[in-house]
């Protein structure tokens, strides 16, 4: 018998009868399934990003692109990178359909132009604390870095410089997940008595 001791591999588990989370910072291929512009309550613009790699793992990120007072954000550059990427002039948000958390039919304004079409992006995994029922539990946010061209690996300045790939590449190779963002200490006095069958790892249940 070759094989008679296994280690749980979390990823693969996660691949059989359900679907398959980014949780780590990588570069990745695939393509962006949703591009939605939203309005919050006090009037900041919001991207909203959904993102299936070729190897079926999604991604859900969003990012402010205009402050309540209308100015731009740093994100703003983003936006301008995906449409670089994609080699586009103009883009303008079309309304359609889509499912909110609870699966209520919703409708909002999508960029179509930026969706279902291959594209990279270098995704910087920012692990954070929060509070659920008076017990801290472990997330991942994910946080869009830089848009590159799926065949090319040239990110938007390289597209626009017509210069060789090198920039994804060279901050690849140091990229590292952000260390963990906890709870502030008033925060984290919340919560409940830890159950004495809690798992060492906040994304294994047992």
């Amino acid at each position: 018998m070759r094989n008679t001791k296994f280690s749980l591999n979390v990823k693969n588990a996660r691949t059989v009868g359900g679907a398959s989370y980014i949780t780590t910072s990588g570069a990745y291929i695939g393509k962006i399934t949703a591009a939605r512009i939203y309005d919050t309550p006090k009037g900041a613009t919001m991207l909203a990003l959904d993102f299936e790699s070729n190897d079926g793992e999604k991604a859900h990120m969003q990012t402010c692109i205009y402050k309540d007072d209308g100015t731009e954000t740093f994100a703003r550059a983003i936006l301008d990178s995906l449409m670089t990427v994609f080699r586009l002039r103009d883009l303008e948000a079309v309304q359609g359909k889509y499912r909110d958390r609870s699966g209520k039919e919703q409708t909002g304004y999508f960029f179509k132009e930026l969706m279902n079409k291959p594209v990279g992006l270098l995704i910087q995994a920012a692990p954070e604390e929060y509070l659920q029922g008076g017990v801290i539990r472990n997330m991942v946010r994910l946080n869009l870095l830089t848009p590159f061209d799926a065949n090319t690996r040239q990110n938007a300045a390289e597209i626009l410089d017509n210069a060789e790939a090198k920039a994804v590449d060279a901050k690849l190779k140091n990229l590292k997940d952000k260390p963990l963002k906890k709870l502030p200490p008033e925060k984290a006095a919340e919560q409940c008595e830890p159950s004495p069958s809690s798992a060492s790892y906040d994304d294994i249940p047992f």
